[in-house]
């Protein structure tokens, strides 16, 4: 039996469905390419399809002969289950003029998306449509009594010129708009039905501006939205400030459940500015819950600035109760200052309040104690975080998140990152790194080592057993030796493959660089960051010229493992980068491997010939930061031996955290292009 005898034969809705699912789920591509197989897979595609797009005819094709393809009106029909269809284009709605009523009447949901061009005229050579876009609309709206959900995309012309009168629709209760002054169109019998209203403002304020003077005013915006008796959710999406978003939460009725304020904005004292959403949730008219989530445009912001947006938006608003059950940031938040902030009042009125996530900037301060003050005075004011974002964009180029996940924990023995002084070879990470002692209390637990602590993340990258708990390290985890996966590897987007160089030439490269330091009259961590460079760069300059140009990017030198991470662009990148350090050490010869690098053991061991390698070239399983997160998470969960214990909890565990990373120091990990 051909597979066009099997389309054909009586198979059962399940058989359909199952086959439709399978098809779909390369998403539109693979539907439209089953379409093209075989007539069979184009009627079991139609019958299937519940969302069908119409946009504007390709170039080429007149709408006349689109029309004429239509047969007779009779298209819609194909598309048996499709109850939601999508408009996008000023002559898209003269094809669903032309069908019978009877499909139209399937339609629940109802997306009409026009180009915003002065042109209000439709084709003249048309029979029997409108000669308008306002007609168009007004006449397809009658032929959906059905509509559930109705989306409305227009120029601002065609609802400032009395737009179409929406009324008519008994089933609708879901209406979109993208201009205020379509709320003027909502009829009477409408309004009482609408649960939920969503209005998108572009270009103009609440206020009006010189392009927007007919904007409602504030109390034109309440009148609107009081006859709506049963509206249980508001969104309202535009880019407003504090007093803005005050307005629009008093204005609503007291029916309202959820509202929704997009494309906030507010400014630190600096001018930097933050975007985000305000999601409220209301019971009997009273505020209770309280969300302020970050748009893709802010990476993070002040929590002196949010709250005190946060306080000029909720203070003044009248649907603020006594208290306010749960105030969420859920945006990454950084404190500039160690202790209280501008906003009490409004954490004193709230009964719980929890933040997202702490940005603590690693190594990106001259004062490393002021910034672990400043983290934890966010916790200690906020409560704990759900996570801490490690970022530095320094020398480290780091950014990952560790989740600070609540008790209980693990009891994994307290061996094997512990305690433990300097051996051979190590000596330069502690002097970027500023030691493992604090003046801050609670501080009094072991810290790792941090050469015993960078060899397990050494391990993770080269097994692959761990994972980055988040940030751009789980992107660089692919397999680096492989043959497999794109040629770019990510490249593009300043991800890519590893490769970790290890052996007796490495060893003598951080010798050179710990003797140059020794050396210097004044021995502070920027003539350690300068001797580190002034070893390793030239070897890394030889491989990238000996590889093909573009293949090696940044370089990461690790002194405490005796250690140098490669970033290069692709798996046949990695294997060139690994050849041709292999070959420079073979190149440096005994020389390069004579001195005492306790570290030099590679994965490939050291090779028996005069003539061979003393680098040991390991493509990464892993990629250096999701292994150094990996590891970071597990000694917080408590899973990996080191860690401080079960009974380390809050503060005091976020406190031996951010102690734990100084130990590592970002002056240990540097990262040069």
């Amino acid at each position: 039996m051909t597979l066009s005898d099997l389309l054909s034969s009586n198979l059962s809705r399940d058989a359909h469905s199952a086959i439709f699912s399978v098809l779909s789920s390369d998403g539109r591509k693979g539907l439209a390419n089953a379409r093209l197989a075989s007539r069979g897979l184009r009627d079991l595609v139609d019958g299937a399809i519940a969302h069908l797009t119409v946009s504007e005819p390709q170039r080429g094709c007149t709408f006349e002969e689109v029309q004429q393809l239509s047969h007779g009106g009779r298209w819609l029909q194909r598309w048996p289950q499709c109850s939601r269809l999508s408009l996008i284009g000023r002559n898209s709605a003269v094809l669903i003029l032309g069908a019978s009523s009877a499909p139209c009447r399937r339609i629940t949901e109802l997306e009409v998306s026009l180009p915003d061009a002065s042109d209000a005229e439709l084709s003249d050579h048309l029979p029997d449509t409108p000669s308008s876009v306002a007609g168009a609309l007004a006449e397809l709206l009658r032929r959906m009594p059905e509509l559930r959900a109705l989306q409305l995309s227009t120029p601002a012309w065609l609802s400032d010129e009395g737009g179409v009168p929406l009324e008519g629709l008994p089933h609708l209760t879901s209406l979109s708009l993208n201009h205020l002054s379509w709320l003027g169109c909502i009829g009477p019998t409408l309004a009482p039905q609408l649960t939920r209203l969503q209005v998108t403002l572009e270009g103009v304020t609440l206020e009006g501006d010189d392009e927007g003077d007919d904007v409602p005013s504030p109390a034109d915006l309440a009148a609107a939205l009081e006859p709506m008796a049963a509206l249980r959710e508001f969104v309202l999406d535009g880019g407003e400030d504090a007093d803005d978003a005050c307005v629009v939460l008093d204005a609503l009725p007291p029916t309202v459940q959820r509202c929704s304020l997009l494309g906030l904005v507010w400014w630190d004292l600096s001018g930097v500015a933050y975007y985000g959403t305000l999601s409220c949730v209301f019971s009997q008219g009273v505020l209770t819950s309280c969300s302020l989530k970050a748009g893709p445009e802010t990476y993070s912001a002040d929590a002196d600035a949010t709250l005190e947006f946060l306080e000029a938006v909720l203070l003044p608003c009248t649907k603020l109760g006594q208290r306010l059950g749960l105030l969420e940031l859920d945006m990454p938040l950084t404190n500039r200052s160690e202790e209280p902030w501008t906003a009490p009042q409004l954490l004193q009125r709230c009964d719980a309040v929890r933040a997202s996530t702490a940005v603590c900037n690693y190594g990106g301060t001259d004062a490393p104690q002021g910034e672990k003050r400043s983290t934890l005075g966010l916790a200690r004011i906020l409560g704990m975080p759900s996570k801490l974002n490690v970022w530095c964009n320094m020398s480290s180029l780091l950014d990952f998140d560790i989740f600070l996940r609540p008790p209980p924990y693990a009891d994994a023995a307290c061996e094997g990152l512990a305690g433990g002084g300097d051996e051979g070879g190590g000596g330069g990470a502690g002097r970027g790194g500023g030691g493992a002692s604090s003046s801050l209390a609670g501080a009094q637990h072991d810290l790792p080592d941090p050469r015993a602590l960078l060899e397990r993340v050494l391990e993770a990258m080269l097994s692959g057993g761990r994972e980055c708990s988040g940030g751009d390290g789980s992107s660089n985890g692919g397999s680096s030796s492989g043959g497999g996966g794109s040629d770019n590897g990510g490249w593009s987007g300043g991800k890519g493959y590893e490769l970790l160089l290890r052996g007796p030439a490495i060893s003598a490269l951080f010798a050179a660089a710990e003797q140059q330091y020794m050396e210097q009259p004044s021995n502070g961590p920027h003539d350690w960051e300068r001797g580190v460079h002034d070893a390793v760069a030239p070897w890394v300059k030889t491989i990238r010229e000996r590889a093909a140009p573009g293949d090696v990017g940044s370089y990461r030198p690790l002194p405490a493992v005796q250690a140098i991470v490669l970033t290069c662009s692709s798996p046949a990148a990695v294997q060139k980068a690994a050849a041709a350090a292999r070959h420079l050490g073979a190149d440096a010869g005994q020389g390069a491997g004579g001195g005492e690098g306790s570290g030099g053991e590679g994965g490939e061991g050291e090779r028996e010939s005069g003539a061979a390698s003393s680098v040991s070239a390991e493509p990464a399983a892993t990629a250096f930061q999701a292994a150094l997160s990996g590891v970071l998470q597990a000694l917080w969960d408590g899973t990996e031996p080191g860690g401080p214990g079960p009974d380390v909890v809050g503060l005091e565990r976020l406190l031996w955290l951010m102690e734990a990373l100084d130990v590592i120091g970002p002056k240990g990990l540097f990262n040069w292009a």
